[in-house]
Order: structure tokens, then sequence, then C-alpha cells
């Protein structure tokens, strides 16, 4: 069985300094106030960058693709790569949507 989940293949060429620029919208995005967003390199894995996502004593990882910031926000199906939240990969606004449940759970 092969199984395909496009956008979460490697990222060839990846850029650091574009991962925190989306990271940066990824938080922004959120615009939830006392959010802290923190890079966290042990996670680095195949041109995606780790981050985590602090809200009062929550906490949520992300990898970030290391792709243009502007192709990955616009959140295409097989165009622009995927983020992982906690594990599991989702576009741009899909990840915020669950990045925000988990960072707001129980309030």
């Amino acid at each position: 069985m092969i199984i395909i989940n496009p956008g979460t293949e490697s990222v060839n060429d990846a850029s650091l300094e574009e991962a925190i620029k989306s990271a940066q919208e990824f938080a922004k995005a959120l615009d939830l106030p006392n959010l802290k967003l923190i890079r966290d390199s042990k996670n680095d894995d195949d041109g995606f960058f780790g981050f985590k996502l602090k809200l009062n004593s929550k906490e949520v990882e992300i990898l970030i693709p290391g792709e243009k910031s502007e192709t990955f926000i616009k959140s295409r199906p097989f165009v622009s790569r995927r983020c992982y939240v906690n594990g599991s990969s989702w576009l741009f606004g899909y990840g915020l949507g669950i990045a925000m449940d988990k960072l707001t759970e129980g309030e």
C-alpha cells in the first residue's frame, strides 16, 4: 500500500530564516496575548524547524517548513508544505486551529 501525504516530504534547500518568518506569522495569526514563540532546534528534521508556542502553563510543539514563507502561509494543497502541530501534519490554516484549541483548552 502506498500512502501519499503531499506537503510532508523533505524540504530541499531549507532555510531557517524562512522558517522563523513563517513561525512568527503563525504565532501572530493566533492573536493570543502573552503567547511566546520559542525556537526548539532539538526537533529540527529534514528541512522542518522546531518551535514551541507557550501560553501560561500550556505548550504546543510545532515544526515549520523552511520553504518560502509566502508559499507556506497560502496553505494550498499539493503546493504548500504542511506544518506539524504536536506531531500531526496540517496545512497552515488548519494547523492554526489545532494550535488554538490546544493552547486555549479549558479556558
